[in-house]
């Protein structure tokens, strides 16, 4: 049955990621079709990320009563409404109602995946987070690679977001009988019974809450003007922006791949300080040189960088959670991480209608150095060893 469930949810962050790949390489074909400025731009991604806060504040308090299942088939149905939606928007006040339904949705899907993968590493005692989140990488680098092909044959953003649509509804309508993880106790709860009202979180939960919100900060303007500034830089190359894209993510499949051993080796903190710092400097890097694939190869190693930050950051907020919590620690972190995907693009995008798009695009390089920092604050080698004595074992 692990096997099983293993395999059940590679094919949820599958999906996640999928979308992900596809929507940010045809985020610079919406704003070319439809005219869009780099601040209309951001404040169209930040709509969608502050509903997305409203769904995971919800999302938070329901998940450990009412279970993983409705929230997740939620996910996958309504984000497959919200891509049909999109696929259908004339002008800019569309687009924007088209973002808001997309970030109500697809937040249902993005809170349930990493419970159910919390829920997996306490039943299992295995550090599989980051296992999980290579799979999203991978699905989102194949949906990049798809639509670079797509975008060089001059399919635009309606036919990929409408047949997205309809796969994830499909999808949803398998989760329905799928097995699930059990929800076990954290194994930090020092033998505490469950805690279902007010919860006080301990301080490595919120260490982990800030480390994943520094590291949305940079996601959130990579993933709306990445693509921009390619296409900006290259001469409104589609391909080139795509396969930019699709390098990025590949990149981010291959470095949670190998960071799992890592993580055993050296622990939670050497290895989010390590990246933390790798991914600022290879993001100033990749600026300085923009210029075709030296860029698109810079930002590969941007992505390979900072591939394990997010899912150790949902890791630690899984195991150090009280008992009983466990997905309202998933939630919270998940919410203060949207917040900076409304704060990013709005921010970035002001910069770069300021500035340039280079400069703004070059604020989640302070972003990353901030992961670093916050990392000082971890116990030291979390995540080599379980506190209870207990090898958490490598899948």
């Amino acid at each position: 049955m692990p096997a099983f469930q293993r395999r059940f949810i590679a094919v949820i962050f599958s999906l996640l990621g999928l979308q992900v790949g596809v929507r940010a390489v045809q985020w610079a074909d919406v704003a070319v079709v439809l005219h869009l400025s780099p601040e209309q731009l951001g404040i169209s991604a930040g709509v969608g990320a502050a509903a997305g806060i409203l769904t995971l504040t919800t999302g938070a308090l329901l998940i450990d009563r009412v279970g993983r299942r409705p929230l997740l088939v939620v996910g996958l149905v309504g984000a497959g409404g919200s891509f049909l939606a999109n696929a259908a928007v004339a002008d800019y006040v569309q687009f924007l109602l088209a973002c808001l339904a997309y970030g109500l949705l697809i937040s249902f899907l993005d809170l349930a995946a990493n419970a159910i993968g919390s829920d997996f590493e306490r039943s299992t005692a295995q550090a599989s987070m980051v296992g999980f989140h290579s799979w999203f990488s991978l699905a989102a680098a194949v949906g990049a690679t798809l639509n670079a092909v797509g975008s060089a044959v001059g399919a635009g953003f309606r036919p990929a977001f409408t047949l997205l649509g309809i796969a994830l509804i499909v999808s949803g309508l398998w989760t329905l009988r799928r097995p699930l993880p059990p929800v076990t106790p954290a194994v930090h709860d020092g033998g505490r019974p469950p805690v279902l009202g007010g919860v006080r979180l301990p301080a490595t939960v919120l260490i982990a809450v800030a480390i994943v919100f520094l590291c949305f900060f940079g996601d959130g303007i990579l993933e709306t003007f990445l693509a921009v500034l390619v296409r900006h830089e290259a001469g409104a190359q589609a391909w080139l922006a795509g396969s930019t894209i699709a390098v990025f993510h590949f990149s981010s499949w291959l470095g949670r791949s190998v960071s799992q051993r890592a993580v055993t080796r050296w622990g939670d903190r050497a290895v989010l300080l390590g990246t933390g710092a790798m991914s600022a400097l290879a993001m100033a890097a990749s600026l300085w040189l923009t210029g075709g694939w030296v860029a698109t190869l810079g930002f590969g190693l941007v992505g390979f960088a900072l591939s394990p930050i997010v899912p150790l950051g949902m890791s630690l907020a899984g195991r150090y959670a009280p008992a009983g919590a466990e997905g309202r620690a998933i939630g919270l972190t998940n919410g203060v991480g949207y917040s900076a995907f409304v704060l990013s693009p709005v921010v970035a995008g002001w910069v770069a209608e300021q500035t340039s798009i280079p400069w703004g695009v070059g604020l989640a390089a302070l972003t990353m150095a901030g992961v670093s920092l916050a990392a000082l604050a971890l116990p030291g080698r979390s995540g080599a060893k379980e506190r209870g004595g207990s090898r958490v074992r490598e899948h």
